[in-house]
């Protein structure tokens, strides 16, 4: 359902895999996360922060779509969730995640690099960049 060509009807799917909070809903919510519409991208977002799953191993899914947008609107739904400071401490501490990786993940949380050429050419996700 998160591929049906009616955008209403990805959303709704996309809300009902949020409310189920298993880790079988997360790779469906990753690629509504990338959705042509923007209110799914926002719905599923809200949702991957919802999870009891851990935040920086679903952050690092996030960055791996290298979509500006995504990822923008991941930090975006975990800030709002209360959870953003905790996604920096884990990034920031461990875990079994390599340093470098850990530190790359950091700055892309920290908005201090953008993610990658991703899908979205000319867009940072330093709050702050202006393509010109």
């Amino acid at each position: 359902m998160v591929k049906d060509p009616v955008w209403f009807v990805r959303l709704r799917a996309t809300v009902a895999l949020g409310q189920l909070r298993t880790v079988r809903a997360i790779s469906a919510l990753l690629l509504a996360l990338t959705d042509s519409h923007r209110l799914v991208r926002l719905r599923a977002a809200q949702a991957l922060a919802d999870q009891d799953e851990d935040g920086s191993v679903i952050f690092a899914a996030v960055a791996d779509t290298e979509d500006a947008y995504a990822i923008d609107a991941y930090i975006t739904a975990a800030e709002n969730a209360g959870i953003y400071g905790e996604l920096l401490e884990k990034l920031r501490t461990g875990g079994t995640m390599e340093e470098e990786r850990r530190g790359h993940l950091l700055d892309i949380a920290s908005r201090k690099v953008a993610p990658g050429p991703g899908i979205h050419p000319g867009v940072s996700a330093k709050p702050d960049a202006v393509a010109l």
